[in-house]
């Protein structure tokens, strides 16, 4: 396959752009599901050691309730410090989670019309290049993708993943100048981040992928070590 012409490698960029704030937002949805867990849990630890207190701490009855007052109180004195911080953890999360939507409404409207139409369409084609790479790939492993990702697996699960794998570290190498033993390599000179960064994070994705399969021992890219790099 000739190089792909370098706007339209930033068009298909964009689809994983947009699955980057998809995970982001995933994940800080579910730190603030935790984070409201936890000031729920705080809050109860709070309500029963005051409730102590009122039941216990009149000269009545604390002779005889002494530890569990001393614990009360040592609860309410970092108990509200815990409460600060969690409370601060929440405005913190809320501000990045809006952060983020912002960053995803940029990456929609850069997608919009002809952008994302094209985006689409060159994704599909190094979809399509890469299994071809791939299961050509199946039947003559080299020795760089037997030292990295293993023998082809019989298993057809395994076996796919292991294809989908090879074919975007051949499709990677193609497209780039990639050093001799190398999986990824470093982007080339003068070659902006955004542009490399397609078939580099597909390798990385398609490889971990693999590796969760199979559970393959995994070690730095470039490393002679045999095993899943990261």
């Amino acid at each position: 396959m000739t190089k792909v012409v370098v706007h339209q490698l930033d068009a298909a960029a964009l689809r994983y752009d947009l699955e980057a704030h998809v995970r982001n937002l995933a994940d800080l949805s579910r730190r603030r599901r935790e984070t409201a867990g936890a000031t729920d849990a705080v809050r109860t630890r709070l309500a029963e050691a005051t409730r102590t207190l009122a039941e216990h701490d009149h000269p009545l009855r604390r002779r005889g309730h002494r530890p569990e007052i001393a614990q009360a109180k040592a609860d309410l004195r970092s108990i509200a410090r815990r409460i600060d911080e969690l409370e601060g953890d929440r405005v913190r999360l809320a501000e990045a989670a809006d952060r983020e939507r912002g960053a995803r409404d940029r990456t929609e409207r850069r997608g919009n019309g002809s952008t994302r139409d094209d985006a689409d369409r060159v994704t599909r084609r190094l979809d399509a290049d890469a299994r071809t790479r791939g299961e050509q790939a199946a039947h003559q492993p080299s020795p760089l993708l037997i030292a990295n990702l293993g023998p082809v697996p019989d298993e057809p699960v395994a076996r796919d993943l292991w294809i989908t794998a090879a074919g975007r570290i051949v499709q990677h190498h193609a497209l780039w100048p990639i050093q001799e033993g190398q999986i990824l390599g470093s982007r080339p000179r003068g070659m902006r981040q955004d542009e490399y960064a397609f078939t580099h994070y597909a390798v990385q994705r398609a490889v971990g992928n693999l590796g969760q399969s199979i559970g393959v021992r995994r070690v730095a890219a470039g490393r002679s070590a045999r095993g899943l790099f990261l």
